[in-house]
């Protein structure tokens, strides 16, 4: 993994990088042929959800330690939002246990595969609205307070600020009501 290019007032770079992949299963409950191939309803029986987290971090070793320390903090953050990640995508998954999709293809497998595989990127795409979504707009609120860790605030203190004002930006949001902020 390459070093993302630091802003001109950086001396540390931290990446957070979520994975969520989704597997589903199901039985395809209708088929239709038609001339450009078949198209399907799908039942979807089971979702298998896989969650990562990689974190990489790109400090300079001459760079002070409140910058280590405000790196950190980014780390924190990242965790912060993951640690119930899992809970968030088996809710998600949950939901769609019984949902029918629309698939086409040139046979019922194919379309079959289509309509799951649609149905898995839509889990991938609510799990990173929830989560890493919410993650990202606190680290960049912890990166303004803290003016990248050159501001005299104690990073404890500056997440919970970053917490706190991410919150009451999203107040009244779907987003806030579900379950993206974990208790501090």
């Amino acid at each position: 993994l390459e070093m993302p290019a630091p802003s001109p007032d950086e001396a540390g770079v931290t990446v957070s990088d979520y994975g969520c992949t989704a597997r589903l299963s199901g039985t395809i409950l209708r088929r239709t042929i038609r001339s450009d191939g078949v198209s399907v309803i799908v039942r979807i029986d089971s979702v298998d959800i896989q969650l990562q987290l990689k974190i990489n971090q790109w400090i300079s070793q001459d760079a002070p330690p409140k910058i280590w320390t405000h790196e950190a903090g980014h780390r924190i953050i990242a965790e912060h939002f993951y640690a119930n990640a899992d809970a968030t995508a088996d809710s998600i998954g949950h939901d769609r246990i019984g949902r029918q999709v629309r698939g086409s293809g040139t046979d019922s497998t194919t379309a079959a595969n289509q309509a799951l595989n649609s149905a898995a990127a839509d889990i991938t795409r609510q799990f990173m609205t929830e989560v890493r979504d919410p993650s990202e707009q606190v680290q960049e609120i912890y990166d303004r307070i803290t003016h990248h860790g050159a501001n005299p605030i104690d990073e404890i203190d500056a997440i919970t600020q970053a917490l706190n004002e991410s919150r009451k930006s999203l107040a009244g949001s779907r987003i806030a009501s579900i379950r993206n902020f974990p208790a501090d």
